[in-house]
């Protein structure tokens, strides 16, 4: 069986209700009571059904490990190119039909005070195909940081993708970072953590933070993607002095 979507139309008509601040489509996703009928959905072939998936339930106050499971679990069920994964229409329809009832306890709305729509658009209506909104989209995010971080094969492939979901700063500050795009940096960088678990078990935001900013200072003058996962990690290695002075929660 296909997996639906919803149409190009529907997803702009609700995104833009929700960019107008309409409070009768924000309660109506607040409630879990969206109107939508079959035309503003499509079933395509080139996804699979996900309806047989479950998800682990998660909670607001959960730390962000407890989706490290659910992330393998949707990615391994998912087996789609990236440029079938950059398509919002996916994502809206999981958050806000598939998934409706994870995205309740993962998000929940009766919660948020102020700026209710703005919170919907962005975790529960993915705005956008950039890969910052899609690792703000709850559900997007548990296919992109695997697809990002896990290695081609072996029992510990998931290894850097368990560490994104240790400290979800990652997807803030490396994964959407021009360096972090270049899966050298970005595996340089998780595998030092990694390797040097010590070095980060206090102030470890902002020493990631740290390294991120370096990293972007030197490529003014060195072409990271040009390099080799070693290389880059050498670099890293060579700030260590640094990244142990680095005590600030900036």
């Amino acid at each position: 069986m296909a997996q639906r979507i919803f149409t190009n139309s529907f997803l702009n008509q609700l995104s833009n209700s929700l960019r107008r601040g309409d409070l009768t489509v924000s309660q109506s996703v607040a409630d879990g009571k969206l109107e939508f009928d079959a035309s503003s959905t499509l079933s395509l072939d080139s996804y699979p059904d996900l309806d047989a998936v479950k998800l682990d339930d998660p909670s607001a106050r959960a730390p962000d490990t407890k989706q490290f499971p659910n992330a393998v679990k949707l990615y391994e069920a998912l087996r789609i190119t990236p440029f079938q994964a950059s398509d919002p229409r996916l994502w809206s329809y999981l958050a806000l039909v598939t998934f409706r009832d994870y995205m309740g306890k993962k998000r929940p709305l009766k919660a948020v005070k102020k700026n209710h729509s703005s919170y919907i658009l962005t975790h529960y209506v993915c705005p956008g195909s950039s890969i910052r909104n899609l690792l703000l989209h709850d559900i997007a995010l548990l296919w992109w940081i695997p697809y990002l971080t896990a290695s081609k094969e072996g029992d510990s492939r998931y290894q850097l993708t368990e560490e994104v979901f240790s400290n979800l700063d990652y997807t803030r500050h490396l994964l959407p970072g021009t360096q972090g795009r270049a899966v050298s940096v970005r595996h340089a960088v998780l595998e030092f953590v990694v390797e040097n678990a010590g070095l980060f078990r206090e102030f470890k935001e902002s020493r990631i933070r740290f390294i991120m900013r370096r990293l972007n200072m030197d490529a003014g003058y060195r072409l990271f993607p040009m390099l080799s996962k070693d290389e880059v990690k050498i670099i890293i290695d060579g700030m260590r002095a640094q990244i142990e002075e680095c005590r600030d929660s900036d």
